[in-house]
């Protein structure tokens, strides 16, 4: 296994801890109802807890296609698949590397919709997404440039 470090850089947002306090267990549960309605048949009794324990149980049972378990990578994916933006979610190395971002590539690898958006517009679309979808209210201007650190 290859020790070397790859760099993902995008236009997004930096994962705190704190961010996962801010969720909104009902708008959450409206997402989840929307897009895998199967959880609620899989852990019935998912729908009666709240805050914190309500998303320990969504992530214990979700995993993305990349082996990410976060309600952030259910948001990438929610996103990615409504949306029609191809964003991204960056578990990361160490501390603090975790990020949701439209990452940076050549301008053939986009498409139609991600070539068009300009900055303030995804800052916008972000600001959005999360609030529909997680219920958390983040001011478009705390959207910017994103690096994210990882290993081989």
């Amino acid at each position: 296994m290859s020790m070397r470090s790859y760099y993902y850089n995008g236009f997004g947002l930096q994962i705190k801890g704190e961010l996962y306090e801010k969720i909104r267990t009902d708008v959450l549960k409206n997402t989840i109802q929307m897009e895998y309605p199967e959880f609620y048949e899989d852990i019935p009794e998912a729908m009666g807890l709240d805050g914190e324990e309500f998303v320990e149980a969504f992530e214990d049972w979700y995993t993305n296609d990349y082996g990410c378990n976060s309600v952030f990578a259910f948001l990438a994916e929610t996103v990615s698949k409504n949306d029609n933006v191809r964003i991204d979610y960056f578990e990361g190395e160490n501390a603090g590397d975790e990020a949701i971002m439209l990452t940076y590539s050549l301008p053939w690898v986009y498409n139609d919709t991600e070539r068009k958006l300009t900055e303030t517009e995804l800052a916008l679309l972000f600001s959005k997404w999360f609030d529909m979808y997680l219920g958390i209210d983040i001011p478009p201007i705390e959207f910017g440039e994103v690096e994210v650190e990882m290993y081989g």
